[in-house]
C-alpha cells in the first residue's frame, strides 16, 4: 500500500511537469507601460522563477502559482514584465514585449529531502521506492528532469562537541557526487533515475537521538552547493514526521540535543533564515505533521517553508510557494488520496528579447494580476548579471520591500 501511495506521488508531481513541459499556447504581450513600483503589501502567493540569458534573450521560468488549491494559467493580460538598470529610478522603466511559450521542455531539478531516522523507519523504504518510480516515470515521458537526495537526522556535519551524539547526513547532488558532509562538492556527470535508486538503497536509518531533526541545514545545503542548472526550475521536496531544530535567540536550547547547551548546536539556520534566501528563488513542498497549536519550546515547524497554514495559524502564510500536505498519523501514504495532483502544476515559460552587457547587471521586475481585477497579486523582484554571452539571477526574497529595506 505504501508502494502505491509513494509511485501516485511520484506520478502525481510527473503529471505536473509533463503539463509544464507540453503545454500547447504560445502568446505575445506587447503594450508598453511604467513601472509602479514594488508592492506595498505582502503578496498573496509566492511568484518563483529562474531567469537566464543567452545571445539576446532573457529566459524566465516560472514555477506554478496556485491560488486557493487551483493552478492559475497566465496570461499576457495578467502579467506585465519590466527591466531596467538603476533600482532607485524603478518607475521610469518601461514594460517590454514578451512571449510566454508552453509548448517547450522546461528543465527541472528536484531535491528529496528525507527524514531518515527511528521513527521514518515504516516508511523510509516506500518513500524511497516512491522516489525511485517517479524518477523512472519522468524520464521515460522524456521530461527534462535531474534529480538530487539528501538523508537528515540531526547533525549534518562532525562538530567540536556531539558528546554520543553522531553526524547524521549522506547526499547525492545533481552531478553525481555524494557527501556525508554538508560541503560543496564537485561537477561530476549527471544524476540519472538509476543512480538515484541505487543511492537510495545504499541508506541505512539514523536514531534521530531526541525528538527535533535537522531538515534546515540539508535544505540549505543543497540550494546553496548542489550544481543546479542555471535555467532549471529548482524544486525541494521535505518528507519529515517531526519538528526541527533551529537557531532561536529567544529559545536557544532548541538547537542543541535534547536541549542539552553544553553540546554543539546542531543547525546552522533558524527557518526564516531558510524563507528569506529561498523566497523567489526555490519552491519547497513539504509532506509533514499537523500541529494545531504554536510551538512554545523554540523549535521549528517545518511546513512554514512551504505555502499554507503553519503552526497555530488560521491564515495560510505565503513563503516559497511551495505546499504543505499534511502526513497521516499512521498507516502508509497515499499522496494521491492527499491531493498532491491539485498541488503540483505546471510552470510558465517565458522569453523576452533584451541585450545585456558583459560584466553589467540589470534589474527585473515581474507583476502578476492573477484575478484581473486591476490590481497586482503578487511579484517577482531580481537581477541578471552578464558574464560574457551569458548570465543569470536571483530573486530578492523580499516580501514588502516598502518596510524591509
Amino acid at each position: 500500500m505504501y508502494k502505491k501511495f509513494v509511485y501516485v506521488l511520484t506520478v502525481a508531481f510527473l503529471a505536473v511537469a509533463v503539463a509544464g513541459i507540453f503545454g500547447c499556447t504560445t502568446t505575445t504581450s506587447s503594450s508598453t507601460t511604467k513601472d509602479p513600483g514594488r508592492l506595498a503589501s505582502t503578496p498573496e502567493v509566492t511568484t518563483v522563477l529562474t531567469p537566464s540569458y543567452s545571445g539576446g534573450t532573457v529566459t524566465l521560468s516560472m514555477g506554478s502559482i496556485i491560488v486557493s488549491g487551483s493552478v492559475v494559467t497566465l496570461t499576457s493580460d495578467m502579467m506585465k514584465i519590466f527591466i531596467g538598470t538603476t533600482p532607485s529610478d524603478i518607475t521610469s522603466w518601461d514594460s517590454v514585449t514578451y512571449t510566454i511559450i508552453t509548448t517547450t521542455s522546461q528543465p527541472i531539478d528536484i531535491v528529496f529531502v528525507l527524514d531518515n531516522t527511528g521513527s521514518m523507519a515504516s516508511r523510509i523504504q516506500t518513500v524511497k521506492d516512491s522516489i525511485s518510480a517517479f524518477a523512472a516515470s519522468l524520464e521515460a515521458d522524456g521530461v527534462d528532469a535531474r534529480f538530487a537526495g539528501v538523508v537528515f537526522g540531526d547533525y549534518s556535519s562532525t562538530k567540536s562537541n556531539m558528546g554520543s551524539y553522531s553526524k547524521e547526513y549522506e547526499s547525492l547532488d545533481f552531478d553525481n557526487t555524494t557527501s556525508s558532509e554538508a560541503v560543496v562538492s564537485n561537477v561530476l556527470p549527471l544524476v540519472n533515475a538509476g543512480q538515484l535508486d541505487s543511492w537510495l538503497d545504499s541508506i541505512t536509518g539514523y536514531s534521530g537521538n531526541d525528538g527535533a531533526e535537522n531538515p534546515l541545514d540539508g535544505v540549505m545545503d543543497a540550494y546553496r552547493n548542489f550544481s543546479w542548472r542555471s535555467t532549471a526550475q529548482k524544486i525541494i521536496i521535505v518528507v519529515t514526521d517531526i519538528y526541527a531544530h533551529q537557531v532561536n535567540a529567544t529559545t536557544p536550547s532548541a538547537n542543541y540535543p535534547s536541549g542539552v547547551t553544553t553540546y554543539s548546536p546542531i543547525s546552522s539556520f533558524s527557518i526564516t533564515d531558510c524563507i528569506n534566501e529561498l523566497r523567489e528563488n526555490a519552491t519547497v513542498h513539504v509532506i509533514s505533521p499537523l500541529y494545531t497549536s504554536t510551538r512554545t519550546d523554540g523549535h521549528a515547524d517545518v511546513r512554514d517553508l512551504a505555502d499554507g497554514l503553519g503552526e497555530g495559524k488560521t491564515t495560510a502564510v505565503t513563503n516559497t510557494g511551495g505546499k504543505w500536505i499534511v502526513l497521516p498519523t499512521s498507516g502508509d501514504i497515499d499522496f494521491n488520496e492527499l491531493g498532491i495532483t491539485t498541488y503540483i502544476t505546471s510552470g510558465t515559460l517565458v522569453t523576452l528579447s533584451y541585450s545585456i552587457a558583459s560584466g553589467s547587471t540589470v534589474y527585473v521586475h515581474v507583476l502578476i494580476d492573477y484575478n484581473l481585477d486591476g490590481t497586482y497579486d503578487t511579484e517577482w523582484y531580481g537581477t541578471l548579471t552578464a558574464s560574457s554571452a551569458s548570465a543569470t539571477g536571483a530573486g530578492d526574497g523580499l516580501v514588502n520591500p516598502t518596510s524591509e529595506n
